[in-house]
């Protein structure tokens, strides 16, 4: 169903439906006490947030690939009050509501007709509601997760669209939306990837069309320079947060499997037996890029 086709009061009703299973499973987090990093996450907002902070802010080797999530966090303390006591409440609804709203740019990404409404729905119901990544929205200082979701689904979705209808607008909002994800966490340096994978997918697969894609990859290198470049003061390279030791590859098959079953194996057994072997390698290499 492509977006011509789907009525405004079907969009309503699927937004209602969507809002619904975002907020009801954390109404009892809402009324939960600050937690010790909530205090952190406050107070570096405080900090760098400000005409004096934001020179350290950009020399910081960490908060710098951050740099949303502290500005998401004094804009919301600014509007709730500078207690935290009081403004809690305020950062934990703030949370919900942002996930919220990754949850209707999921469904929204239905606007690529490879996708479809009915699919981005259901999509966005099962991220809603399957509340597995409940810390990413309730926890103050982990609100960089859900920035960063939204800052690159918004640049495939941006991205997809000027592929197909061209447009600087389009464009302008993939290569914005690029770059808060790219300050908002560093994972988001997979972002080329999954374009130039949206590129293979489409029809018209002009190579004038990898102009952008090349340009986004610079960027990404160039940012992963900066972030390994600064690895003797970057906490998390040196706290065994990032560790080109991992044992990646087991770690990777691992959660694939475990985010494919059940019903992930039966669509791909499905996909296979029906000779869909092209959307069914998009969907395994999607995975694996976005994990």
């Amino acid at each position: 169903m492509t977006a011509s086709m789907l009525p405004r009061g079907r969009i309503l009703l699927a937004a209602a439906l969507l809002a619904a299973a975002a907020v009801v499973p954390y109404i009892p987090f809402l009324p939960l006490p600050p937690i010790s990093d909530d205090y952190m996450q406050i107070g570096l907002a405080r900090e760098f947030v400000s005409m004096e902070g934001l020179p350290q802010l950009a020399a910081h080797p960490l908060y710098r690939t951050r740099a949303t999530s502290l500005v998401f966090t004094r804009l919301v303390e600014a509007a709730s009050g500078e207690e935290i006591a009081t403004s809690i409440f305020v950062h934990r609804l703030a949370g919900v509501l942002l996930h919220l709203a990754n949850g209707l740019l999921i469904f929204a990404a239905g606007v690529w007709p490879r996708l479809g409404y009915r699919r981005s729905f259901a999509a966005a119901l099962a991220f809603l509601l399957l509340a597995d990544h409940q810390e990413a929205v309730v926890w103050v200082a982990a609100v960089h997760e859900l920035l960063v979701f939204a800052f690159s689904i918004l640049c495939l979705i941006a991205w997809a669209q000027w592929l197909r209808v061209r447009g600087t607008g389009w464009l302008l909002l993939t290569a914005l939306a690029f770059v808060l994800a790219l300050y908002s966490k560093e994972s988001a340096a997979v972002l080329p990837a999954l374009m130039a994978l949206i590129w293979t997918l489409e029809a018209d697969r002009r190579y004038a069309n990898l102009l952008p894609i090349a340009l986004a990859l610079l960027g990404a290198l160039a940012y992963t320079y900066f972030v390994f470049g600064a690895s003797r003061e970057h906490q998390h390279l040196n706290d065994g947060t990032f560790s080109l030791a991992a044992p990646f590859l087991q770690t990777l098959l691992r959660t694939t499997w475990r985010l494919f079953w059940p019903w992930g194996v039966v669509a791909a057994a499905l996909l296979y037996r029906q000779r869909h072997a092209r959307p069914l390698l998009a969907a395994l290499a999607c995975s694996a890029l976005a994990l």
